[in-house]
């Protein structure tokens, strides 16, 4: 707990909670698109930095684990899951993936761990193109998961959450590892 005596982060929840208000303040769907692509683009950043910044690895497969969460998500929504639900077990099926190729990946180091990276994400690419399933090429449709007059609002607002849990799991290890003063 000693992290929220930290000026850094009051003001990290400062910007948090600023940026989440914006979609109040910002009538233009495009401006709010591109809200939308800055926290989307934060929350992978957030993501790299665990493997890249604290773990010293260069991964390049985290589109990977981005591709098993969407397509797990369509696939969900089309058995008839409720799309809320089957966003949670897509994020689900995603961490499972990355947590078993982590596993394996893990135990490599340097280039080794950077050439497993991309192969697992060119494995998955040739997987979700030629499998029937996935819908090859052309990939698979899916009911809007934000749909309306607030549809840039809520997706923002997902966006924004993403963050936040990403900013929360990097605020978390650094406090455990005491590098937060």
């Amino acid at each position: 707990m000693s992290y929220l005596k930290s000026w850094k982060f009051w003001v990290s929840l400062a910007v948090v909670l600023v940026w989440a208000r914006m979609p109040w303040f910002i009538r233009n769907n495009y401006q709010l698109q591109v809200l939308f692509r800055i926290t989307l683009f934060a929350a992978l950043g957030l993501a790299w930095n665990l493997v890249g910044g604290y773990a010293g690895q260069l991964s390049l497969g985290h589109v990977a684990f981005f591709g098993v969460g969407a397509y797990g998500l369509a696939l969900f929504v089309q058995l008839g899951i409720p799309v809320w639900v089957s966003l949670f077990l897509a994020a689900a099926v995603a961490t499972l993936f990355a947590a078993i190729i982590g596993a394996i990946a893990f135990r490599l180091r340097g280039p080794y761990f950077t050439l497993a990276t991309i192969a697992f994400g060119e494995v998955l690419r040739l997987v979700a193109t030629n499998l029937n399933v996935t819908g090859g090429a052309i990939g698979l449709t899916m009911p809007g998961l934000f749909v309306g007059r607030t549809f840039w609002r809520s997706y923002y607002l997902a966006a924004t959450a993403l963050v936040v849990i990403a900013f929360l799991t990097n605020t978390g290890l650094l406090a455990r590892a005491s590098v937060i003063t």
